[in-house]
């Protein structure tokens, strides 16, 4: 599991990846039809280790599949919202950054928000934080709008 974890920064991805997995062995243990793959999916179960996949068998697939699944869900997870919808290079980027100022391994929830300005929030065991421009912009609305008043004078 460790080895799936560490080029996968979502949840999302996290799935898929365990998804494609899951259908290969099922496949290559009991037969049916291969689906087909785009590139970054065959990488992906090309780049995993010998070792890694003479764990499953026909017997243990199933087992196997439950106990990552419950791995996965034991995970922290941190929710971010950001003004952006991600693509794989920068969600890479953005875990990065948080997994190496985060002691413990941590999962990304990417969320949209178009409501933020320049900024993020996050949301981390149930605390929600706003470090967009529009926390600040809220936070000093009374001022701005003083400003804006005098100015108008």
């Amino acid at each position: 599991m460790d080895y799936i974890l560490n080029n996968t920064y979502s949840i999302t991805q996290l799935k898929h990846k365990l998804s494609i997995l899951k259908s290969y062995l099922l496949q290559t243990f009991f037969g049916g039809p291969q689906p087909a793959l785009n590139p970054k999916d065959e990488a992906f179960l090309k780049a995993l280790p010998e070792s890694f996949l003479k764990q499953f068998n026909a017997g243990n697939v199933y087992k196997l599949f439950k106990e990552m699944e419950d791995q996965i869900n034991k995970l922290p997870v941190l929710i971010i919202y950001l003004t952006f919808e991600t693509d794989d290079e920068s969600l890479a980027q953005i875990g990065q950054f948080i997994r190496k100022n985060l002691s413990s391994p941590v999962i990304l929830d990417t969320k949209y928000d178009p409501g933020l300005i320049a900024g993020a929030a996050l949301a981390w065991k149930g605390v929600y934080r706003d470090y967009s421009l529009r926390a600040k912009l809220e936070e000093k609305k009374g001022e701005i709008l003083g400003s804006f008043k005098r100015f108008l004078r």
